[in-house]
């Protein structure tokens, strides 16, 4: 039995016909057949597609069909679907998306919703509460994180890399540091020593910046991320610019209560 769902839009004028319906998976179908096809058609077809605010999906019917779904600026998913037309029912056809500000934007955009979902600001403000929330993360799994130690002439270089939805704090720095976004996707705020919290978004690798010092980051990583910051070691001497001198090390640059575990 086909079930035949009611369009939530339909236009038709003097170049195509089109129709949009939302599918039983939450996919919004767009079926445009064309009158005529000509630069006015396209503009008119670009207007309508990027009136929604969400991705729209269109099935390829055939090569010729494909040549119009390209030049609308639709790109292939990958999979295969049944179309829901009168007469196409059972038929196996390959799946198109059309973004309205391209992939990166809208991965961008919904980063930056999950990263609100996990660190909601006002959860952050205020002074105090990123420890509270570095409290209730040490009763939660550790996440496999790893980190890597660089020695060069006076300075000390710490790689830490960050396993994908892994919410983690940092330690509050006692240096004004460099820090690299080497790659990966991250959602960040920095808190002040006073609880001022600041939302520095979602960091696309890759990146570099500087942190001043007695700053507390708190981060949700969206994807496998490594960061990187470079620590002057004024101050202590030469024989100790080693790996087995780490502990005398974090005590020189950190204020100590880094937390990084698993969401």
């Amino acid at each position: 039995m086909v079930v035949t769902r009611t369009p939530e839009k339909e236009v038709s004028n003097e170049w195509f016909d089109s129709s949009f319906v939302r599918q039983p998976d939450g996919r919004l179908l767009a079926h445009i057949k064309y009158a005529k096809w000509s630069p006015t058609a396209k503009k008119k077809t670009k207007e309508l597609m990027d009136s929604f605010d969400e991705p729209l999906y269109i099935f390829v019917h055939d090569t010729y069909h494909l040549k119009y779904v390209t030049a609308l600026g639709f790109t292939m998913t990958g999979r295969f679907v049944t179309c829901p037309f009168p007469g196409k029912e059972g038929q196996l056809f390959p799946e198109a998306i059309y973004l309205k500000e391209g992939q990166e934007a809208f991965c961008l955009k919904a980063y930056e919703e999950v990263g609100k979902f996990f660190l909601p600001f006002e959860a952050v403000d205020g002074f105090g509460n990123v420890e509270k929330i570095e409290e209730k993360l040490k009763e939660m799994d550790m996440a496999a994180w790893t980190t890597r130690h660089y020695f060069s002439d006076g300075v000390y270089t710490r790689e830490t890399f960050i396993p994908k939805d892994t919410i983690l704090t940092g330690y509050r720095h006692k240096q004004h540091t460099v820090s690299v976004l080497v790659s990966g996707v991250i959602s960040v705020m920095a808190v002040d020593e006073l609880g001022h919290a600041e939302d520095r978004g979602v960091l696309i690798a890759p990146q570099i910046f500087t942190t001043k010092p007695n700053i507390k980051k708190i981060g949700f990583a969206h994807e496998d991320t490594v960061f990187v910051n470079s620590f002057s070691l004024a101050g202590i001497p030469e024989e100790y610019h080693n790996e087995e001198s780490l502990d005398m090390i974090e005590e020189h640059i950190f204020y100590k209560g880094q937390t990084c575990l698993e969401s």
